[in-house]
């Protein structure tokens, strides 16, 4: 069982390969699971329209968070 557990966040999945690639060269680290959730967005030109994505995240992306959440917490009592 490992002894850590490690939260990132990526804007825009940028940091994803990069990511990924260490996973993959390295035994001591695990995926347990991925979250995905669109978020107002006002990066460079969108600033002058307000951004995008406005209303989220809304209910139903927090309910599939808590969900997410619930599962990675079975997942780790399971052992992973």
């Amino acid at each position: 069982m490992k002894s850590s557990l490690d939260w990132t966040f990526t804007y825009k999945g940028l940091n994803t390969l990069k990511i990924r690639r260490e996973v993959n060269r390295n035994p001591r680290y695990s995926i347990l699971g991925e979250f995905i959730c669109r978020g107002l967005d006002t990066f460079g030109p969108l600033k002058l329209i307000g951004g995008v994505n406005k209303r989220r995240p809304n209910e139903a992306d927090l309910e599939a968070a808590r969900k997410f959440a619930k599962g990675l917490q079975e997942k780790l009592r399971s052992g992973g």
